[in-house]
């Protein structure tokens, strides 16, 4: 078994093994509306990566993944907070 990481994707294929996507999960960015980045109708990961982040569950697969991605693109992981849940209703 192999798994295929965004990393492995521009990588050539071994012989014998086939591989099709099987799912788009976009990456959702919120600013304020005056931030430089609003408006864009989309963003290379480095571009976020000179702005402070705030991570949903900072422990789990998708801040791994972040901070894999930018160490890739040699870039620091800037996390401003780390929040436990993306629920409204967290304890606001």
């Amino acid at each position: 078994m192999t798994l295929l990481t965004s990393e492995s994707a521009s990588q050539p294929m071994p012989a014998g093994l086939e591989s099709w996507p099987f799912a788009v999960d976009p990456l959702n960015v919120v600013v304020p509306t005056q931030h430089v980045l609003a408006g864009r109708e989309s963003l290379r990961y480095a571009e976020i990566l000179d702005h402070p982040l705030v991570v949903v569950q900072p422990g789990g697969a998708l801040a791994q993944e972040l901070r894999e991605q930018a160490t890739n693109l040699r870039v620091a992981f800037n996390q401003s907070v780390g929040v436990s849940s993306s629920k409204p209703d967290a304890g606001w």
